[in-house]
């Protein structure tokens, strides 16, 4: 930090539509060129895991189950980098899909951040697959998940959150 200020970088990883595994090499690879530049915050673009296009691949458990072990390789990969990253993904909880950010810190996925306002007109039509985050009670639920470490793991689900860095 200088001056109160810190760097901040949007990537944009080349993707291939629902190959997790190709994707999150990518996106390694650039979180670690941010970061060796002097980012602390880089972000991703939406799906990014997956691929924006995938259709009707998003009600696919293959997918889905894809999307979480790429989200523990990034938080594997990307441990050890002074950063916070976020990437997207689609996530299911208690049988609805939504469309999120994954906030990632030294491993650890600190929240999930669902998308709101979903676009449903021209070649847009995401409330096909996902749902809005108004549909959370209370605007905070949680999710259990495995970490990289293959440890069942509760990380919450939030829509109205700052996050700080005491540091």
């Amino acid at each position: 930090m200088r001056d109160g200020f810190i760097k901040i970088a949007a990537a944009t990883p080349d993707l291939h539509a629902a190959d997790c595994a190709y994707n999150t090499s990518e996106i390694v690879k650039l979180a670690k060129e941010a970061a060796a530049k002097g980012a602390k915050l880089i972000t991703f673009p939406e799906l990014c895991l997956t691929g924006y296009t995938c259709g009707d691949l998003f009600l696919q458990e293959t997918l889905l189950e894809g999307a979480l072990d790429a989200l523990n390789t990034v938080c594997r990969e990307t441990a050890e980098l002074a950063a916070v990253i976020v990437v997207g993904l689609p996530l299911r909880v208690r049988g609805k899909l939504y469309n999120v950010a994954a906030v990632v810190n030294a491993g650890d996925v600190l929240a999930f951040v669902p998308k709101t306002h979903l676009p449903n007109y021209s070649e847009f039509y995401e409330q096909r697959h996902f749902v809005s985050a108004d549909t959370l009670s209370g605007g905070m639920e949680s999710v259990d998940i495995k970490n990289a470490d293959g440890e069942t793991v509760c990380v919450p689900l939030v829509t109205d959150t700052i996050f700080q860095c005491d540091e």
